[in-house]
């Protein structure tokens, strides 16, 4: 109604139906597009510095193979059982991943990602395991 006020009052113009449907529809489309900023925003603050971790490794790639010795033991986990505590989180992990190889893990929040990488790395004990 503002806007519609200032049309006729400011501006001294006279105001027709269709002139008040397109500014309607142009205030529909541009509140959407205001509306929708925040959440772009946010999106954009939760996901640059993933990218940022991603693009800063996928540079290093070469450097880091090329420091890698393929004579090196990878890492090799059969039958692990992997927890906190007396409660699993991983059941009957079993992997092979050789020295200089790629691996990504990925699951849900709270999956056993975290907790299969320290056993992997040898930062935490698993509860059970053969190497």
């Amino acid at each position: 109604m503002l806007i519609f006020g200032v049309y006729t009052w400011i501006d001294h113009q006279q105001l027709d139906a269709a002139t008040a449907f397109a500014s309607l529809a142009l205030v529909s489309q541009v509140s959407w597009s205001i509306g929708t900023l925040p959440d772009i925003f946010n999106l954009y603050a939760n996901l640059k510095p993933s990218g940022d971790r991603l693009a800063d490794f996928f540079s290093n790639v070469e450097s880091i193979q090329s420091k890698v010795l393929q004579d090196q033991p990878g890492v090799t986990m059969i039958d692990a059982r992997i927890g906190v505590g007396a409660s699993f989180a991983l059941f009957d992990v079993s992997f092979c991943v050789r020295a200089g190889e790629l691996v990504i893990v990925t699951g849900a929040v709270g999956s056993g990602k975290t907790s299969l990488l320290m056993v992997a790395s040898g930062a935490r004990q698993a509860l059970q395991v053969r190497y």
